[in-house]
């Protein structure tokens, strides 16, 4: 029985390494390029047409409308700004490191709390910004390519959101 494992191992394991995967890497040498034309030409094309508010203490959410340019012929897909938002994830990261922890319990839950909301809001906003272009993308309005660019973008924006969070955590010693 033994032996006729290992023989029926082998004969598979030898069928299998004569197929599979070829030497010809042109197909994916294609498409890497083609992958590359593409992001050269949509990042540039990424222009101001979002004014989201930025002070997230007295705002419950950024308006993320996009500008439509029909005179240039631009889309909705070919001109929206991200500045704001690392602006305001910029800002927020300063002020957790600007925050300073004390001796009184009821101080440091406050401001841990206080930022730990702006913290939140922008989340927030960012995940419904990444509803919307999902929703854009499925409708059609958006193309995969940028779709793709502006997750990955997204996601770039969410792993600085949550770089500031984690450090607001360590800093208060508070894990929410």
């Amino acid at each position: 029985m033994k032996k006729t494992l290992l023989l029926t191992t082998l004969i598979f394991l030898f069928a299998f390494t004569g197929t599979g995967c070829s030497d010809d890497n042109t197909d994916m040498q294609d498409a890497t390029q083609n992958i590359n034309l593409n992001h050269q030409t949509e990042s540039g094309s990424l222009t101001d047409s979002v004014n989201p508010a930025t002070d997230y203490e007295t705002t419950s959410g950024i308006e993320n409308t996009t500008n439509i340019n029909s005179q240039n012929g631009n889309t909705a897909e070919d001109n929206y700004d991200f500045s704001s938002y690392e602006e305001a994830i910029n800002q927020i990261t300063k002020s957790v490191n600007d925050a300073q922890y004390g001796s009184d319990a009821q101080t440091n839950q406050n401001t841990f709390y206080t930022l730990k909301k702006q913290i939140d809001r922008i989340e927030n906003d960012l995940d419904l910004l990444e509803d919307t272009f999902e929703y854009d993308y499925e409708s059609g309005k958006l193309s995969f390519n940028h779709y793709r660019t502006r997750k990955l973008t997204l996601e770039q924006l969410e792993d600085k959101l949550e770089f500031a969070e984690e450090a607001l955590e360590n800093k208060f010693h508070m894990d929410d």
